[in-house]
């Protein structure tokens, strides 16, 4: 694993109920480590592809005004929490 993505329990549970879809493509590879959900992240292409759906997600949660609405808010936090050790792969 070259780094997982960390969840708070809490936003991964969200997560499960607000983007199921999202959900589906994180929980083959997730594993609770304390307080936390983690992802495995083997390589670069797998992170992209994860950021990729990230934005798909996100762009569906816009409301009429072009900005984000409030689960759309809350996922972004959980992602920029969850991706907060960003240490380029390869390096670490």
């Amino acid at each position: 694993m070259a780094r997982p993505l960390k969840f708070k329990l809490k936003d991964y549970d969200f997560i499960s109920h607000k983007f199921p879809k999202y959900h589906d493509l994180l929980v083959s590879r997730a594993f609770q480590h304390g307080n936390e959900m983690w992802i495995e992240i083997k390589n670069e292409s797998d992170y992209d592809s994860l950021l990729d759906n990230l934005c798909l997600e996100l762009g569906d949660a816009l409301n009429d005004n072009g900005e984000l609405n409030a689960d759309g808010l809350r996922f972004e936090e959980a992602w920029d929490y969850a991706d907060r050790e960003g240490v380029p792969f390869g390096e670490k």
